[in-house]
């Protein structure tokens, strides 16, 4: 005679699911890289950051070297450029 294990026959699990809350689990809270939080805030304006005045990347290269934290920097990102507000720099 062979033993085969336990059997789950007539056996039914309900098993309650919720989505998970939280931050992002891959990346955290925190962008993982500089070019990755330039790119958040490129899509975030809509417009590339070379379009940008000097003294508007100088903005963003300095928050960048204070803070990677994703919520700090699109705070402070929004605060500095309202909606639909980010302007390019002439070509002169």
């Amino acid at each position: 005679m062979r033993w085969t294990g336990p059997t789950n026959e007539g056996v039914r699990a309900d098993v309650a699911s919720r989505p998970f809350v939280g931050p992002d689990p891959f990346h955290e809270v925190a962008f993982p890289t500089t070019l990755a939080a330039r790119k958040a805030i490129a899509d975030e304006l809509r417009l590339p950051l070379a379009k940008l005045s000097d003294d508007d990347r100088a903005f963003v290269t300095d928050l960048l070297s204070r803070t990677l934290a994703k919520p700090e920097v699109m705070a402070a990102v929004r605060e500095r450029f309202p909606r639909g507000q980010a302007v390019a720099r002439t070509q002169s």
